[in-house]
């Protein structure tokens, strides 16, 4: 384990003091020490491909190496600038990643962080992305010559960390949402209680998904009608909008800010098609909320308005559950409408995980459709 000061201390001796990437719980002791001691160094990305294209920009402006920081499931977001940008046949751009390696082949993790888990050391290599495991060598070592060789050459070089590899540091308080007092459990029970069992509802991953499947348990404990989008994290609406084009049932999307700021253009596509039954909520509570709570760049995002100039047909934005209540009651049949539901941080202390596998839950959902 090691400490943010002298984590930070070896990375500023090898000439990576700037940094940018997706936050998880593993690197949130180490976001947090950088956002509070040297915030100007610090950018937080809506995705990985993101962050590895702002490292690339930095270096072209400084003649430094910049370190870009995400979970290994985010390796996908990753793939297009890494080999297509800074790549030593393109720009020859050096980066240092630094990748929380869930679902590692020697421990029990989430079904959506199996296959990256197994394969992420594979993709590297494939890739030709040296890297060291932190744990396995002196990381000082590995730092100031392993990456920093890597680095005069123009190539990436990883770090792979595991939760628990960075010591804990004073969490950064944050506020929530001030104009909010809203909860995400008393926003997805007003609209699951409106839509009852007329609509198929997708959860977005991480807390909302488990949140709605706790409200099902302490209700009907039907979870039929529901797609829980466990993984691919910013994909939820995408799911659902091809869902929507070949379905009659009216569909609920459940959001989160940190998921549709990952793939913002999904809105855009929405509003192209404008499937009618579609219903959009974006639970937004500023926060990375189901990896330790980083906050996103949601509070200078207007997604009501960017939903209108895209093409939904309704879009609002509301703060009270009278607010969201008011404004259920006026949605009608002519969508696709968006709801930015403001909320606070924080979720339920008793969440289950669901009990079913993903590939059980699908089942169930499709019999329960009718369709298998």
């Amino acid at each position: 384990m090691v400490d943010c000061q002298t984590l930070d201390s070896y990375l500023i001796r090898a000439g990576v003091s700037f940094f940018t990437g997706v936050p998880d719980s593993c690197f949130k002791p180490w976001v947090d020490y950088i956002s509070i001691t040297r915030k100007e160094d610090h950018v937080i990305a809506t995705n990985e491909g993101e962050a590895l294209a702002v490292a690339a920009g930095y270096n072209l402006a400084t003649g430094k190496t910049a370190g870009v920081y995400l979970q290994n499931s985010g390796l996908g977001n990753l793939l297009n600038p890494l080999t297509s940008v800074i790549d030593e046949f393109v720009y020859n751009i050096p980066v240092l990643l630094m990748i929380s390696w869930r679902g590692r082949p020697d421990q029990t993790d989430e079904p959506q962080h199996k296959r990256m888990g197994q394969n992420t050391t594979l993709l590297l290599d494939m890739l030709d992305v040296a890297y060291s495991i932190v744990g396995q060598r002196d990381l000082q070592s590995v730092i100031l010559t392993d990456a920093a060789q890597a680095h005069k050459r123009g190539r990436p070089y990883a770090l792979l960390f595991q939760k628990g590899d960075i010591e804990a540091y004073p969490e950064k308080k944050e506020s929530s949402r001030e104009e909010s007092q809203l909860t995400r459990w008393d926003a997805i029970l007003a609209v699951a209680q409106f839509f009852g069992k007329g609509a198929v509802f997708f959860a977005t991953t991480g807390k909302a998904s488990r949140e709605l499947y706790l409200w099902r348990d302490l209700s009907d404990r039907d979870h039929s009608r529901d797609f829980l989008n466990v993984g691919g994290m910013g994909w939820v609406s995408s799911i659902a909008f091809g869902f929507a084009l070949r379905s009659r049932k009216r569909i609920v999307i459940l959001d989160g800010d940190a998921s549709i700021l990952m793939h913002m253009g999904n809105l855009a596509t929405v509003g192209h098609y404008k499937p009618a039954n579609v219903i959009h909520f974006i639970l937004d509570n500023n926060a990375h909320d189901s990896v330790g709570g980083l906050s996103t760049v949601s509070r200078t995002v207007d997604f009501a308005k960017i939903a209108e100039a895209v093409g939904y047909r309704r879009s609002a934005t509301v703060s009270t559950e009278k607010e969201l209540r008011d404004e259920l009651s006026r949605l009608d049949e002519t969508g696709p409408s968006l709801v930015s539901v403001r909320i606070k941080k924080g979720a339920r202390p008793d969440l289950p995980r669901p009990l079913l596998t993903p590939l059980e839950r699908k089942t169930l959902f499709l019999t329960g459709l009718g369709m298998r």
